[in-house]
């Protein structure tokens, strides 16, 4: 059964029938994220207080927070399966390869209990909605390039994606074959950049969600957003409320990332927001940009670097470094903007347009390798921004610089000079210190009985010797519900909390994760590795 608006008296109508029941819901919208279970839907996604139609009454209504994830399906007592789909919405065109995200994705697919995920591979919207262009069955125009058949340039994922689903452990040497015998010597450094060129685009469209729909928001070659207030808003108007603009792209964990508009906001009052920030995105995308371009560097010395399997994957891995560039400095510029929009200071703009400038050069660099290689007119939708290419988005991203440059007009003489406020916020924003996660310093049970309190621990010391400000937030397993929070108090030799047992009596298991600041520093435990692949919560499951 499509998760989408699911409600229990459907439910009750297939458990009638006698006949087996799965639920299907889709992993993180109509894109691919990081491999975890995102800790909170889009404000968008909670129920409305009037549904949009009479038909659409439970999808757009009561039932909205099942449009994009598991919702409430995933209560202890249930008698049915949940199933997954991973959408295509985020990759379609380049390689995908990274046996950390694929075996992540493994061990998420049975959170709490569910049954597995199935996968929408890249050319599940290939030669659909008017996709066809006689002639060009295949991406590529430079000759050489294209394989017999279209899914054979995805031969690596397939194994990859097959193999650490199914089982989370599975021997490197499953997928090591596969490119040893069609990468020779440069098998090792094809695996390396693959694996860090495939983690870009999952943690590009888990933080800039400006439309759940991959018939409206395509990242890989993207439609560009502006970061300023002038500028070409489509497509994504319908399905992001205003203002419309880069920094005011909801993600799609909100409840452990802010958006350039939230941190901004944060900044200019002050106050700490325990959550990771556009610019920890904006390094973790610089530091995978420089990892893809150091294996490039290593498989140019290989003696099967000219070959037709080996040089599509140096193509894609320098398109994909590229993108992880251009929105790093997105995420940037856009923090300024909002800066900028709030204090009305110039400074602020000039900051913006510096990192602007930066990510045109960017896309500039993408647009160079993919002009002569892919065709200008990649089809996988009507839409303008369901076809096209880097090179023909190029004109859209240039154009941004002069609308931001327009902005200036917005800036009043006499705020050149910023006040002592938005100096304080320029301040912090410079100094500002990388969130830090801390794999190991939260406890608590794996399990517990409904109805009994739930004692959760944190040791802090590694990060903030002196032990910050820590606080407890928890959830049921339900993603109708908000977070709650607590702080922690001292004992023994960190601290503690205890979720009380009137809100374990649920039908619901327990995530929870624990935050700190101190200073200028904060810690999210456990946080993300930083491979990406593990699931930023614990969970204790009702027996």
């Amino acid at each position: 059964m499509h998760g989408k608006g699911l409600d229990h008296e459907t439910i009750g109508l297939a458990r009638a029938s006698g006949m087996p029941i799965t639920a299907s819901p889709k992993y993180m919208a109509e894109h691919m994220g990081l491999p975890y279970h995102q800790s909170a839907i889009r404000e968008r996604e909670y129920p409305p207080e009037v549904a949009r139609s009479e038909r659409e009454k439970l999808s757009e209504g009561s039932r909205k927070f099942l449009r994009y994830s598991y919702g409430d399906l995933l209560p202890k007592d249930r008698d049915w399966k949940v199933l997954y789909r991973i959408w295509a919405g985020t990759q379609r065109v380049l390689l995908w390869g990274d046996p950390a995200f694929a075996a992540g994705y493994g061990r998420s697919s049975t959170y709490c209990g569910s049954d597995g995920v199935e996968w929408c591979e890249p050319g599940s919207f290939k030669g659909r909605m008017g996709t066809g262009v006689p002639g060009q069955r295949f991406n590529y125009q430079k000759q050489g390039l294209a394989t017999k058949y279209d899914w054979q340039k995805y031969a690596y994922l397939y194994r990859v994606w097959g193999r650490l689903l199914y089982n989370p452990g599975a021997d490197r040497d499953g997928w090591m074959r596969h490119l040893r015998r069609t990468c020779g010597d440069a098998a090792e450094a094809c695996e390396t950049a693959l694996s860090l060129a495939s983690r870009v685009l999952p943690l590009v469209s888990l933080t800039h969600g400006p439309s759940a729909s991959n018939n409206h928001y395509w990242p890989e070659i993207y439609s560009n957003l502006p970061v300023g207030t002038v500028g070409n808003r489509r497509p994504y108007g319908s399905d992001m409320d205003g203002p419309v603009r880069f920094g005011n792209a909801p993600t799609f964990d909100p409840q452990l990332f802010a958006t350039p508009r939230e941190f901004a906001e944060a900044l200019h009052e002050g106050r700490a927001d325990r959550r990771y920030s556009p610019l920890d995105v904006a390094d973790w995308l610089e530091t995978l940009a420089a990892g893809c371009d150091t294996a490039l560097v290593s498989l140019k010395g290989s003696s099967t670097f000219e070959t037709a399997e080996v040089q599509r994957i140096v193509i894609d891995v320098g398109i994909l470094s590229g993108i992880a560039r251009f929105f790093a400095q997105k995420f940037r510029a856009s923090t300024w903007v909002e800066l900028f929009i709030l204090s009305k200071a110039a400074v602020t703009l000039d900051r913006a347009e510096a990192h602007l400038k930066r990510a045109v050069l960017a896309w500039q660099g993408i647009a160079d390798i993919a002009r002569d290689i892919y065709h200008d007119d990649l089809t996988y939708g009507p839409q303008s921004w369901l076809r096209g290419s880097w090179q023909q988005r190029l004109r859209e991203i240039e154009i941004e610089l002069t609308d931001l440059q327009a902005m200036r007009s917005e800036a009043p003489h006499e705020t050149i000079h910023p006040d002592d406020q938005t100096k304080a916020a320029i301040a912090r924003l410079q100094g500002r210190v990388p969130v830090h996660g801390l794999a190991t310093g939260v406890t608590g049970p794996t399990t517990f009985r409904r109805g009994e309190a739930v004692e959760v621990r944190a040791d802090l010391a590694e990060a903030l010797p002196g032990g910050g400000e820590p606080v407890l937030h928890f959830r049921h397993v339900n993603q109708a519900e908000r977070w709650k929070a607590m702080p922690m108090q001292r004992g023994g030799d960190g601290f503690a909390a205890v979720i009380p047992p009137d809100y374990t009596d649920s039908a619901f298991h327990l995530q929870f994760y624990v935050s700190a600041v101190a200073g200028d520093r904060l810690v999210l435990a456990p946080g993300l590795r930083d491979d990406l692949a593990n699931e930023p919560y614990l969970t204790a499951q009702q027996v």
